[in-house]
């Protein structure tokens, strides 16, 4: 028995490793080319795009249920609009990451402890999160909304 959670731990962390690997290597110069357009500058979409693989990491590690800021939330808007690029980096991480956005202050304010849980997280693996994307209180997308199930968006 001991042998077989031993297997299972190291299969875990296999695949956390090769989905951080994938997130990391994930070619998003389209998503910045399209917020180009939006008014975002070169050297901000940089900073943006670790900020929204950061996220993804954390997602795939943690939880496929955190939220997200508003700031890192406008690539994730921008991913998504690619919806064969965004559908083929689900799958090759084995998940499909769902977006609920916050539809009410009522629901935002009941978030925010999971948005700090966010935060916690972020900072568990990369210290203290830049406030330019991660500002306190901020959380945007819906962990719990409808379409999101219990199988933790797995294919």
């Amino acid at each position: 028995m001991e042998a077989l959670i031993k297997g299972e731990r190291k299969a875990a962390r296999n695949f956390v490793k090769n989905s951080v690997a994938i997130i990391l290597n994930w070619n998003l110069e389209k998503v910045k080319m399209k917020m180009l357009s939006k008014g975002f500058d070169h050297e901000q979409l940089e900073k943006m795009e670790i900020e929204y693989k950061r996220f993804l990491t954390l997602v795939v590690k943690y939880s496929n249920r955190l939220p997200i800021s508003s700031v890192v939330d406008e690539m994730w808007h921008t991913h998504i609009l690619f919806t064969r690029d965004y559908e083929n980096m689900c799958k090759e991480l084995g998940c499909f990451i769902h977006h609920e956005p916050v539809t009410t202050e009522e629901r935002k304010q009941a978030l925010l402890p999971e948005y700090e849980e966010t935060l916690s997280l972020y900072r568990e693996n990369w210290g203290e999160p830049n406030i330019d994307f991660w500002p306190p209180q901020d959380c945007v997308c819906d962990p719990e909304g409808e379409g999101n199930d219990d199988t933790g968006g797995m294919w």
